[in-house]
């Protein structure tokens, strides 16, 4: 995985040779290409850990009956690289509503789970998405659409998560509960399988990221929260490591903490201004319209003992807008670490008042970049500044310093590290869930090698909504992979992956 984060980095580097141009590199169009259409999640990418050769971009082509088809696209160039069928255990409960690898959007730098899941029915199916191979398949708890998360390489080998999100209705007020499954990511076998506990019968919190978003999962834990309350399971057994209550160490107003979401970010190279040596939580709270972040750090001796706070956003001015419920809902509040250069992105709706207009408020929509050693803000970009939709339609996706984002008309990619614009598609998605319509647009940042840093997303503008485009951004051709070096692992590896990508970001930061 460093092997290729090194020669990703590379090619992030020469980036600065070009100037930020926009072209859609090749698209794949078909009625079922990115199927199934409302899906929140990305296309499915397998990424290339080792040499040049491009990533591939694997999506469901085509389905006739029970069986659906899933072709592997060249990044480079939108060839199809190969083709598999996958038929759904049971042929009279086959509908598709889920396509994911289990992993965060951005491909992290620990967690190389490499399985593709898909559900058909009331079934999840683990497959080998090098060959199409089925590993193993799981009939879901009360036949749920369960989400789907995993992490790879703690202990006990990697651990696949199902979260299925309920309502106890047994209660004089209905009160969320979800049931976690913990699979073995190799074979299938369950681990545990446990009710998450129900929060006191009065007092009931206002937020559940194991119902919104699954357990965020890490090395050998599962994390969620419950209105102010953290918890984390034993990837082992389901027993609960430890139990803890959170602070954005701000008052405003007496309200409490209600975190809404919980990003584990991944420990950094050595000696890398990323993140820590052992890895921190990445916590938002939304109360009253209000959001803070705040940041619980873990002790590299005691791995699995409870975070302690590393920062937290205080005062009753450090906070920014949160979204609207419905787009809150769709995953768009949720931030996107980039770790190469310790920021992390979210969406802000920011108000400002009209001094000429009665103190009317004005609200503006930004993308804003904080760092993750702090929490200060490191940069923040006006929608309505750039002249660019004020819709947020999908969240940010960072990888390698560089983020992807969809509003409602433009594909945007941005410098992560300081908010410069790479590129801009201006044309509008078609009937996105943000304003109500079927369709998802989150984005992938995939490396073809040969063209840079691509976004692969559903198309925008006049293409049919079943077609999948790869935009590029730059007017330069990268170097053929002939002419790049392959570097070994060991000894000062680690220092030149850090010196590359640092010299990229502040590249990058500058454009």
């Amino acid at each position: 995985m460093l092997g290729r984060t090194l020669t990703s980095a590379l090619l992030l580097a020469l980036l600065c040779r070009s100037a930020s141009a926009t072209i859609t590199q090749w698209n794949a169009t078909g009625e079922f290409v990115n199927f199934p259409f409302s899906s929140r999640y990305p296309p499915y990418v397998l990424r290339t850990e080792s040499g040049s050769d491009p990533d591939k971009i694997l999506v469901v082509t085509d389905v006739s009956g029970s069986t659906y088809t899933l072709t592997a696209f060249d990044a480079a160039t939108g060839a199809a690289n190969y083709t598999f069928t996958v038929s759904a255990p049971n042929a009279s409960n086959s509908e598709l509503s889920t396509v994911t690898s289990g992993l965060p959007p951005v491909q992290q730098y620990n967690n190389t789970l490499r399985l593709l899941f898909m559900q058909m029915g009331e079934v999840v199916v683990a497959l080998d998405p090098s060959t199409g191979q089925q590993l193993w398949a799981h009939p879901t708890y009360n036949q749920s659409t369960p989400t789907i998360t995993g992490y790879s390489g703690d202990a006990s080998g990697g651990t696949v998560y199902l979260t299925s999100a309920f309502i106890d209705t047994s209660r004089p007020v209905p009160t969320p509960k979800n049931y976690i499954e913990a699979l073995d990511a190799s074979t299938g076998a369950v681990r545990w399988a446990n009710f998450t506990l129900l929060p006191p019968t009065s007092g009931i919190p206002t937020s559940d990221t194991a119902a919104a978003y699954g357990v965020t999962a890490m090395p050998d834990m599962a994390v969620y929260a419950q209105g102010p309350r953290l918890y984390a399971l034993s990837a082992a057994n389901g027993s609960q490591l430890w139990s803890i209550a959170v602070s954005t160490g701000a008052s405003f107003g007496g309200a409490s903490t209600n975190v809404s979401s919980v990003t584990y970010v991944e420990p950094a190279p050595p000696g890398s201004r990323g993140g820590t040596p052992a890895g921190l939580l990445l916590l938002q709270s939304t109360t009253f319209e209000q959001m803070r972040f705040m940041a619980y750090e873990f002790n590299a001796s005691a791995p699995r003992a409870a975070p302690s706070v590393a920062w937290q956003n205080r005062g009753n001015q450090d906070f920014e807008g949160a979204l609207n419920d419905g787009l809150a809902r769709l995953g768009m509040q949720v931030p996107s670490v980039s770790l190469i250069d310790s920021t992390f992105l979210f969406w802000s709706n920011r108000t400002s008042f009209d001094i000429n207009n009665g103190g009317k408020p004005l609200y503006t929509t930004y993308m804003v970049g904080r760092s993750v050693i702090d929490g200060s803000v490191a940069w923040a970009l006006s929608m309505n500044s750039t002249g660019w939709s004020q819709l947020p339609v999908s969240r940010p996706v960072a990888h390698l310093g560089v983020a992807a984002l969809v509003t409602g008309k433009q594909v945007v990619v941005v410098a992560a590290a300081g908010g410069g614009t790479r590129f801009v598609q201006n044309e509008a998605p078609f009937e996105p869930q943000a304003a109500g319509g079927q369709y998802s647009y989150q984005p992938l940042t995939t490396f073809a090698n040969n063209v840079g840093q691509l976004v692969a997303v559903r198309c925008v503008g006049s293409k049919q909504p079943g077609s999948l485009c790869a935009y590029n951004g730059y007017d330069a051709a990268m170097p053929t992979s002939a002419a790049r070096p392959r570097l070994r692992l060991g000894g000062s590896t680690h220092a030149a992956l850090l010196a590359v990508l640092l010299g990229a970001a502040s590249c990058l930061a500058l454009l």
